[in-house]
């Protein structure tokens, strides 16, 4: 009769590897995609596509990926926003902008936002992946 001997510590670095190298390969396919759908549009000026970054960490229980990005607005992007007021960090201040519709850099004490529709720039991306690679995934916010 064969015997079996595992040796657990090269099977678990093995194991490591591998899921660390798919978990490497699917961040930056969802990076790529997320990239593009924020590259372009009306008022796309590119700072939030060049800011969506990836990192891939080895956690006690397996290899966490993660990509997003640390702009301010990234979520209201993503998510949407609702109508909501703005208005300066500061009350003396001025908010300054460049209004498309006069042609030129204005300035107020506060603006209506109308708010918007969400681009899912992220979250679509991460639907398109995991249905490639047959992978289920659970989407919160914070």
């Amino acid at each position: 009769m064969a015997r079996v001997r595992i040796h657990h510590l090269v099977a678990e670095a093995t194991s490591r590897e591998h899921a660390r190298r798919l978990v490497r390969d699917i961040t930056r396919d969802i990076q790529f995609r997320a990239r593009l759908r924020t590259a372009y549009g009306p008022y796309t000026t590119g700072r939030l596509a060049k800011s969506i970054y990836r990192e891939v960490i080895d956690v006690p229980t397996g290899i966490r990926g993660r990509v997003g990005s640390r702009l301010g607005y990234a979520a209201s992007v993503n998510s949407g926003a609702a109508r909501h007021k703005i208005r300066p960090h500061r009350p003396p201040m001025l908010l300054k902008f460049y209004w498309r519709k006069v042609g030129h850099i204005v300035y107020f004490t506060s603006v209506n936002h109308p708010g918007q529709p969400g681009k899912h720039y992220l979250t679509d991306s991460l639907a398109e992946i995991a249905r490639r690679h047959r992978i289920r995934y659970f989407v919160t916010e914070h």
